[in-house]
């Protein structure tokens, strides 16, 4: 019987010169019996990550810095962390694309907003800091 193979989005980027896979995204794969794969983390060859993305099951969109605010309409705020441009345009892109070969997907937190932002929504940069405000204004 063919295993399954679920591919995953690698933390770092390039710029950084590494890529990087919490262990228990692995071991809860291979745990169920699956092949982890880790997947390239390019933007400008789509037919590289459409055969990438052929070789998988399913992806899982793993964890990660803070979304660019700017790709839900909003400016940086103070509370907004570490950000990658290359991830999330990677990311967005394998995103639309697995949605395109309907693939199964699995958003692990900062992957499910970018799941929620791919699908056109909107996240809070920081939930403490907008309930604060929001509070402020009633």
């Amino acid at each position: 019987m063919k295993r399954i193979i679920i591919g995953l989005t690698p933390q770092g980027d390039a710029s950084k010169d590494c890529y990087k896979m919490s262990p228990s995204y692995v071991e809860a794969i291979v745990a169920l019996g699956a092949i982890p794969l880790t997947l390239p983390s390019v933007t400008d060859d789509d037919a590289l990550l459409l055969d990438a993305l052929s070789l998988c099951d399913g992806i899982i969109l793993t964890g990660g810095p803070d979304v660019r605010p700017s790709l839900f309409g909003e400016e940086i705020s103070p509370a907004c962390g570490s950000i990658s441009d290359e991830r999330d345009a990677f990311e967005l892109k394998l995103y639309k694309m697995a949605l395109d070969a309907d693939k199964p997907i699995l958003g692990i937190c900062r992957g499910a907003q970018v799941m929620n932002i791919g699908s056109g929504g909107n996240i809070y940069q920081d939930i403490y800091l907008s309930i604060h405000f929001d509070n402020l204004n009633k």
